[in-house]
């Protein structure tokens, strides 16, 4: 269903994007031992994250306290961002706590997460960070108004 979403960053507030939410999305670990369904999920044409913004393992052995933290390296694009409203996917199941100011790391149902500075960025301003708001009862509200009323024009909603 198309649906537009509400972005809001440092920079801007509130900003409107077109979207689709999808439901019911089945994902799963890399290894595919750990499957569970996200309810519903907001599309972006692009999800501006950079592949240096992803911790590799050479900056995780660079701690000895992440000692036993384990990053896969993987070839391909980001293509999906899981937020805190999936509490299940990111249930913490062991955490190595940050020492010396260096990163924490946390062990999930999906694997390891790196958290905190790098020393690939020790003096950056470098930060990503994003909040999705969307309202999905009002825009299929919206929709159906316009479906009704203008029926020659059916609200497309292929993805």
């Amino acid at each position: 269903m198309k649906t537009k979403i509400s972005l809001t960053t440092l920079e801007k507030s509130d900003s409107l994007v077109d979207s689709f939410l999808i439901q019911n999305l089945e994902v799963s670990d890399l290894d595919e031992n750990e499957f569970f369904s996200l309810s519903v999920l907001y599309t972006r044409t692009e999800i501006p994250v950079k592949r240096e913004d992803i911790p590799t393992q050479e900056d995780i052995d660079q701690w000895p306290h992440l000692e036993g933290v384990y990053l896969p390296s993987v070839k391909a694009e980001i293509g999906l961002l899981i937020a805190s409203d999936a509490p299940e996917a990111l249930d913490p199941l062991e955490v190595k706590h940050s020492k010396d100011g260096g990163p924490n790391a946390t062990r999930t149902r999906l694997g390891w997460a790196a958290n905190g500075p790098l020393t690939r960025y020790p003096h950056s301003s470098h930060v990503a960070s994003f909040f999705v708001k969307a309202d999905t009862q009002l825009q299929q509200m919206i929709e159906n108004f316009y479906n009704r009323d203008f029926s020659e024009s059916i609200a497309d909603g292929k993805t």
